[in-house]
């Protein structure tokens, strides 16, 4: 990380308070780098952070460290910290292109219990990727109506490992083997992606580590290792 743009982006991604960092002028810095750390390898985001000025504000900061003036310092520097998350976050949003703010606002709309206290208590189980792709996809859930198939593009993405059959004697019947333990968030998760994409007439059937046997797929008709249907 070179930017500040770039360290407040992953500290999001950590799920981490932008607001808990605190910019700071550096006394030594590199001409090359915005911002340095001791270890360049280091992922871990500080709560202080030592910033260039100069390396792409100079009109911004060009008159605001004169070398015989040590008046106000702290506010000097609070102010500083308020100017550098600012232009931190115009930084990130410049980059964005408008379906990124589509989706951070679908986002917010389900954080903000727009949804529903459930389908946000249950919206909060999920880390920030997985946020994003039910964010996205419930966004292209309003635009395209096709909530049976986003619902398995989205099973997919959270679990890789996971396998999805219809039934053919019911066309409103979806059997998901998702090959994680069973325990009461993955639960959770599943309800609320049931409510949000699936019409309410289906049905869905989780399996979880142990899937039913299949007639002539030798790999699931090991016994001990199915379950009955």
């Amino acid at each position: 990380m070179k930017h500040i743009w770039e360290l407040l982006a992953k500290a999001k991604q950590q799920e981490l308070n932008p607001t808990d960092i605190t910019f700071i002028p550096a006394k030594e810095f590199s001409p090359y780098l915005e911002i340095s750390f001791e270890n360049l390898n280091d992922n871990n985001i500080p709560s202080i952070v030592e910033v260039n000025p100069y390396y792409r504000f100079l009109t911004v900061f060009k008159d605001y460290f004169a070398p015989d003036y040590h008046d106000d310092e702290t506010i000097r520097n609070e102010l500083f910290n308020l100017i550098v998350h600012y232009l931190a976050e115009l930084d990130t949003y410049m980059g964005m292109t408008k379906r990124d703010y589509e989706i951070i606002h679908t986002y917010e709309d389900i954080l903000s219990g727009h949804y529903g206290d459930e389908m946000r208590d249950s919206f909060n189980l999920f880390n920030l990727p997985e946020k994003k792709i039910v964010a996205s996809n419930l966004l292209k859930l309003h635009e395209l109506s096709e909530g049976v198939y986003l619902f398995q593009k989205i099973i997919i993405k959270l679990y890789p490992k996971a396998s999805i059959y219809g039934n053919l004697t019911d066309n409103d019947t979806l059997f998901v083997h998702l090959l994680v333990e069973e325990n009461e968030e993955h639960k959770l998760k599943l309800k609320m992606l049931k409510t949000l994409f699936l019409p309410v007439y289906y049905e869905l059937e989780i399996y979880w580590i142990n899937l039913f046997g299949i007639i002539g797929v030798d790999a699931s008709m090991i016994l001990d290792e199915i379950v009955m249907y």
